[in-house]
């Protein structure tokens, strides 16, 4: 046979047995949308027999972040207060509990994720908004932030912290200003560097939708309308300067907010959150 014609056959059969791996995959994909649209319809069907009536956004399939482990880090902290405060002397106050203490401020940093730093005069000069300024700050320290809604304090900017781009809903840190400046921050960050990750798995919103029905049914809580539904963490500091970060599903309902564990689908303690919506 023709060599030219052999190298077109060989080709020919690759092209069809890729189309042939291509519709495989489609189809698929195709599979797996049906069969999410059938839960998300059955997790609706659940609630409004339940006599929960939700907002449409939370009928998405969405899937609950890893659990880890997250620690703190002398030096990555060290570089934080550095864009802070600038060049700062340093103090260990034992406890592991660490002070910094600049031209420009001081600060406190604690092994439980606590923090408390004080300016100097108009440091961080208020630009735009107090909630951008918020914003550039946590850009130039390198960390992430999503603004906490609901607060009715003017001169006071409520964030959660985030890990990988999720809330951490225990970890909150107030921003507190002054007619021209920031002069106070304070509250609960989330430490430096992930040192573990799971791959367990967790429930899903379809999944945590239905969990939430059932206790709803069960009389465990008590509501009529769900509003939002967030997936995010709870920082739990077990050993001073470590914590875990359990995935946790956030619902904002009539009847104030609910967590539930991702892990074990168990309600948790919502205390910390004051009924104030993410």
């Amino acid at each position: 046979m023709d060599k030219r014609l052999l190298e077109r056959i060989i080709i020919i059969i690759l092209l069809l047995v890729n189309l042939f791996l291509l519709l495989i995959v489609l189809s698929d994909k195709l599979e797996t949308r049906r069969n999410e649209a059938e839960m998300l319809r059955a997790a609706e069907t659940l609630l409004e027999n339940s006599g929960i009536a939700a907002a449409d956004k939370v009928f998405a399939v969405q899937s609950a972040p890893p659990a880890c482990a997250v620690r703190r880090d002398a030096a990555a902290e060290t570089e934080k207060v550095t864009s802070l405060l600038g060049s700062h002397s340093q103090q260990d106050l034992g406890g592991n509990i660490l002070f910094y203490r600049s031209d420009k401020g001081q600060a406190v940093f604690r092994g439980t994720g606590e923090v408390d730093i004080l300016f100097s005069g108009n440091e961080v000069a208020v630009r735009g908004s107090r909630e951008k300024t918020v914003e550039r700050l946590m850009q130039r320290v390198g960390a992430e932030v999503l603004l906490r809604e609901g607060t009715k304090d003017e001169m006071r900017v409520e964030c959660f912290c985030c890990w990988n781009g999720y809330p951490v809903f225990n970890a909150v840190l107030n921003f507190d200003f002054n007619d021209r400046s920031l002069y106070m921050v304070g509250g609960t960050r989330t430490f430096d560097i992930e040192t573990e990750s799971s791959d367990d798995a967790l429930l899903n919103s379809v999944s945590v939708l239905t969990r939430f029905a059932e206790m709803v049914q069960a009389q465990d809580f008590a509501c009529t309308r769900l509003e939002s539904l967030q997936p995010g963490y709870l920082m739990n500091v077990s050993v001073s300067g470590e914590s875990v970060l359990t995935p946790v599903w956030y619902l904002q309902t009539d009847g104030g907010a609910l967590l539930i564990n991702a892990e074990t689908g168990r309600m948790e303690n919502t205390a910390a959150l004051k009924g104030v919506s993410p």
